[in-house]
């Protein structure tokens, strides 16, 4: 088999582990082992049937088919429990306007500092190009001397573009992610089936697990979603817990 490969009788086709029939498929683990939850189908008189389970011959769960429909109508359950609340999402807004502002400020002085460093450069280019006119540079030296103030002058460019913000309506940006946010279940039913699987990790970092009879288990989630668990009705606590600080 090896010897056909090199020859280029045999092609090796890299085997895609998504399914799109069952979009839960690694993201859930089974409750008794840990093991990552996989998807069958079987057929009977009425027709096809498709069904999770743990294909851990070990698992006391092992064979023990869980309905596909009946799982994801317990994930799509597990999505609105999860999903902040208004109170929560008009603070999150108000929060995140507030940090952009004062980020803001702290961008306008950095601008202004790097904006007044190149009219410096500036002038100092338009001299330098004088004296060689007036052959107090010779030209070696004046190649020179240009060459290092407009080296200057780029690095002070680039330094002047990242110091400034974008600027676009942050307002309408972050009220299209509220209500994004608000609406997890109606988010995940309508995705595309092939972008299910990075929505489910954005949402659940860590895997998550599903117990037969009781349905899903805490599970560790994405930093929003954490904020809102453990909101208070306090603007302090939107403040996150140490790790999953909000970059701006």
């Amino acid at each position: 088999m090896g010897q056909q490969c090199r020859a280029g009788k045999y092609k090796l086709v890299k085997r895609d582990r998504y399914n799109p029939a069952f979009p839960l498929r690694r993201t859930i683990i089974c409750a008794s082992c840990n093991t990552p939850l996989t998807g069958s189908a079987s057929r009977g008189r009425s027709g096809r049937y498709l069904y999770y389970h743990c294909h851990n011959h070990a698992c006391p769960v092992y064979g023990k088919a869980l309905p596909k429909n009946d799982v994801e109508k317990e994930f799509l359950k597990y999505l609105e429990w999860i999903t902040p609340k208004d109170q929560f999402l008009t603070f999150f807004k108000e929060t995140v306007l507030n940090l952009w502002l004062k980020k803001g400020q702290i961008f306008e002085v950095e601008s202004a500092k790097w904006a007044k460093r190149l009219e410096l450069l500036e002038i100092n280019k338009k001299h330098i190009y004088e004296m060689r006119e007036d052959g107090s540079y010779t030209k070696d030296e004046f190649i020179e001397r240009r060459e290092e103030i407009e080296n200057e002058i780029t690095a002070t460019k680039i330094s002047l573009s990242e110091s400034k913000i974008e600027q676009f309506d942050v307002e309408s940006a972050i009220t299209y992610a509220t209500s994004f946010i608000r609406n997890l279940g109606r988010q995940w039913f309508d995705l595309p089936l092939h972008l299910q699987p990075r929505f489910q990790k954005l949402v659940f970092p860590d895997d998550l697990q599903y117990e037969r009879g009781k349905g899903f288990g805490t599970a560790k989630l994405g930093c929003i979603y954490e904020l809102n668990r453990v909101f208070n009705g306090q603007k302090s606590h939107l403040v996150a817990p140490s790790g999953i600080e909000p970059e701006f």
